[in-house]
């Protein structure tokens, strides 16, 4: 099972034609969904949730979307902590298999990487970190080598100034094999991210993309489409992603998922709160305004806040069950849930039309990172050492914003800054990759922004689109939550605040955020239901 590498999942038959085998990769990145229990007369086991509840329909099971799920979407944004997105649709669990024999149902759970992690500490200078090390780095060339190996008609790594696609990078680097793939970043030159890029695209002689490998043929017409298309394609586990007009073409396309379990992501050094008092970690991941249900910008009801709290206790009872050092409790809780029902299931869905890959996929990293203590995880010792295993230079170059410390610098002896080389011109070795006219082509269906709307952004660190178009949010959401009452949503969601908000413009980008996910999250509830039409 361990041999798997990438958000995949596999149905196959026995040599004896009697049984078969449901085999996922370990992490769990493309979850397996299950409706209905052993004693039910049809259970349904699959890796698409869109035609799994469509499945069980022809069955004469209907399934109704989840306010539960609604709710945590909004707050954290992902599934997982309340269930997934439908009342009836389950989830198996990370690190099994499964064999249907004769009807009945057997499901085996293996070991997992951190079981037992708190009776072995990683010490930095140990000769079994430095293996558990080469064993990442090796993992990252052998997922590498298999993308070179696949007579795929293109290749694509996507490359940003951020540190997880330049790890993507320095495995490439280290087979010798980027001119087998062209590099592609979004956004204008203005932007570090694309800055970054260029900078790296000339100083390292890469082949820069004319495309990014995904494209549709067809385009939204509206705001409600852009939103709601993708949540349609996830079963309203994703708020965005492909939809059902993303293209399918025979393209690679690297990505730099999962290279979060190399290090600490809901992890604190300085949390400074008691892990089993639920409400203060709570409020210090998410914020202190989005999980008090008597502040004014908290849309979720007090009964939707003691569902997250206790979603978040059961988390930490099953690292506490596995033996889990203490700091990493809150990783595991990463790992467990956002990093399969976000990072993972992302990749999947992406996968049914392009061959979209995470070569960071690495079980060896999450059993180092969950011996390691949480200001290392924190500082990304092991993503830094993979990458100065790999290719040290790319250390010496800028990221988007400081990801080497000073103590790195002197303990590995890092080289100094190296500044970029702009004197090969950009582009002059374009790689192309292959596309389709779309039927419907990209439309705007806002007018540009002004001025002022970017001055907005810029003093609010806020996404520009979401200035531009958040006084139609407000207006959709404000009559979207009125046609809502009386449903169960008014469980979970306190939509008198809600209304309250959206009558005022926003002073802050995490409300604004805030309204979107909730717009989004309860366009694809409403559809499902029944109550509007936006398709």
């Amino acid at each position: 099972m361990l041999s798997i590498a990438g958000s995949l999942a596999l149905v196959f038959r026995g040599s004896d034609s009697q049984t078969a085998f449901v085999l996922a990769d370990p992490l769990g990145g493309q979850p397996v969904f299950r409706i209905g229990r052993d004693t039910d007369n049809v259970v349904l086991l699959g890796s698409d949730p869109v035609r799994m509840v469509d499945s069980a329909q022809r069955f004469g099971i209907n399934l109704e979307p989840s306010e539960k799920h609604i709710s945590e979407l909004i707050l954290t944004g992902n599934a997982g902590f309340g269930g997934v997105s439908y009342k009836g649709l389950d989830v198996l669990p990370q690190f099994c298999t499964v064999s249907i024999t004769q009807g009945r149902i057997n499901v085996t759970k293996h070991d997992r990487p951190w079981k037992d992690s708190s009776i072995d500490p990683m010490n930095l200078g140990s000769d079994s970190y430095w293996e558990s090390i080469e064993e990442i780095a090796n993992d990252i060339r052998r997922n590498i080598q298999a993308v070179i190996e696949y007579p795929a008609l293109s290749r694509v790594s996507h490359l940003t100034g951020g540190f997880d696609s330049r790890l993507v990078l320095a495995g490439l680097r280290n087979l010798n094999a980027t001119e087998n793939f062209g590099f592609f970043c979004s956004g204008s030159p203005a932007q570090e991210d694309k800055r970054i890029y260029l900078g790296l695209a000339s100083s390292l002689d890469l082949n820069p993309a004319d495309r990014s490998g995904i494209s549709a043929s067809k385009y939204p017409t509206s705001l409600e489409q852009d939103l709601l298309w993708p949540m349609l394609e996830s079963a309203g586990m994703r708020t965005d992603g492909p939809n059902k007009y993303t293209d399918s073409y025979d393209t690679v396309v690297l990505s730099g998922g999962y290279g979060e379990l190399l290090r600490a992501f809901y992890s604190r050094k300085d949390l400074g709160v008691n892990l089993q008092d639920i409400p203060a970690l709570s409020r210090s991941i998410w914020g202190g305004a989005a999980t008090n249900p008597t502040h004014p910008s908290c849309f979720l009801t007090q009964e939707a806040i003691d569902m997250h709290n206790e979603a978040i206790r059961g988390s930490i009872n099953l690292a506490m069950e596995d033996g889990v050092r203490e700091d990493y409790f809150l990783d595991h809780m990463y790992v467990t849930i956002r990093n399969r029902f976000y990072v993972g299931l992302g990749s999947a869905l992406y996968s049914k039309y392009i061959h979209r890959f995470d070569p960071l996929y690495s079980i060896a990293a999450v059993r180092l990172a969950s011996r390691l203590p949480v200001d290392l995880r924190m500082e990304n010792m092991v993503g830094l050492d993979v990458m100065n295993n790999l290719a040290p230079e790319l250390l010496s170059y800028d990221f988007d914003t400081p990801r080497v410390s000073p103590r790195y610098r002197e303990l590995r002896s890092v080289q100094t800054r190296r500044e970029f080389d702009q004197s090969r011109p950009s582009g002059s070795k374009t790689y192309r990759v292959p596309y389709r006219a779309p039927v419907q082509p990209p439309k705007a269906y806002f007018p540009p922004a002004t001025a002022a709307q970017v001055e907005t952004a810029n003093t609010m660190k806020a996404t520009l689109r979401h200035v531009v178009q958040i006084d139609h949010v407000r207006s959709q959401l404000s009559t979207l939550s009125e046609k809502l009452r009386g449903s169960d949503a008014e469980n979970y969601l306190d939509f008198d605040k809600l209304n309250i908000a959206a009558r005022r413009r926003p002073t802050n980008r995490v409300v604004m955020r805030s309204m979107f996910s909730c717009y989004s999250s309860l366009l694809w509830y409403a559809n499902t239901k029944g109550i509007v039409n936006e398709v």
